[in-house]
């Protein structure tokens, strides 16, 4: 029997689903993190067992909301979902600072922060997959 969980998730704005999900993939060959027409999807262990997690964002770059759906054959919690998706998709991460330096410059910096407002610093669910993410795409 499959147990599904749907809820939704703030996030700080300015935010872009696809930029910070861009980020995450590094390559279009990645498998595991998944971005198909704005969704974003891909497998996440918890508690020792695959979950399967789809997001997509409604909203604007300035008043966000991710659709979260979490399915897996065990019973899952939105609370842990939750925080795994905000840790790797940087949903809490405060880029204010960040933005008003890069307001006063005219350059190359300024370029790119109008171009990817919104693109969150993501990072790989576990320590685990971090390192062997790095070994893979040297």
């Amino acid at each position: 029997m499959l147990n599904t969980v749907a809820f939704q998730v703030r996030p700080l704005p300015p935010f872009r689903l696809d930029l910070t999900a861009w980020a995450l993939r590094r390559r279009p060959t990645n498998i595991v993190d998944r971005l198909n027409d704005g969704v974003y999807a891909r497998v996440l262990m918890l508690d020792g067992a695959p979950v399967d997690v789809v997001v997509f964002q409604r909203g604007s770059v300035e008043t966000p909301r991710l659709m979260i759906s979490a399915t897996a054959t065990h019973s899952v919690s939105p609370a842990d979902i939750r925080t795994v998706i905000e840790g790797v998709l940087g949903t809490r991460v405060d880029l204010g600072a960040f933005y008003d330096h890069a307001r006063e410059e005219d350059g190359t910096l300024g370029e790119l922060v109008r171009r990817f407002r919104g693109v969150k610093p993501p990072r790989f669910p576990s320590v685990f997959e971090a390192l062997v993410n790095a070994v893979a795409c040297q």
